[in-house]
């Protein structure tokens, strides 16, 4: 039996009006819970960030000091570092991750943009960190979400979109980086760099 054309079409339509719909649904409730939303996801920017810099340095740093400038006056030896990143830094990426599909699944995902239209607060993090840290273990459950939420519109631009990307290959292969919105540079000392043109 024959499907036709104007069926498919229709069927078509019907799903994409069904996506738009719920997309418009996790918008409202988006900006219904913003500000608790928010909270929660700088609790886990800021849980995220201090335990990677206690590692790196040695103690925890508040986000508003400049790490480069500061120095380390007691830093940690690579057995602890590697200690402290098994036992507690990776099965708090892997509770976040978690945290993030709920949060997305629910919401769609959290961009900047989306923050600040939706909930009309000064955000001074970026959700996107917190993918990035994902486990690589869960990069085949997240490839497909993001690629879902980059077409509900809902990452800042092609460049977070594709930086995201790369990260959960592996940061093996650029192409996911130069599809999106990157170009491959050459300084004035003949080095390769790549130059994010969404900016």
């Amino acid at each position: 039996m024959r499907i036709s054309k104007f069926f498919l079409s229709f069927l078509f339509f019907a799903l994409s009006l069904i996506k738009l719909s719920a997309q418009a649904d996790k918008d409202s409730l988006l900006k219904q819970n913003a500000d608790d939303l928010i909270k929660e996801l700088k609790l886990m920017y800021e849980l995220d960030q201090s335990l990677r810099n206690y590692v790196e340095y040695g103690e925890f740093i508040p986000d508003s000091e400049d790490i480069d400038t500061l120095l380390v006056r007691d830093s940690l030896s690579r057995n602890i570092q590697k200690e402290i990143w098994n036992s507690i830094i990776s099965p708090i990426d892997s509770l976040k991750t978690k945290k993030m599909l709920s949060i997305i699944t629910r919401y769609g995902f959290p961009s900047v943009s989306r923050l600040k239209g939706l909930g009309g607060e000064n955000i001074d993090f970026n959700p996107l960190i917190l993918l990035i840290h994902a486990p690589h273990s869960m990069s085949e459950i997240l490839i497909p979400i993001v690629k879902q939420e980059f077409k509900n519109g809902n990452f800042r631009d092609r460049c977070e979109y594709g930086y995201l990307l790369w990260h959960l290959h592996g940061r093996s292969d650029f192409k996911y980086m130069l599809e999106n919105g990157y170009i491959m540079e050459t300084d004035e000392n003949g080095k390769f760099h790549l130059k994010n043109t969404c900016e």
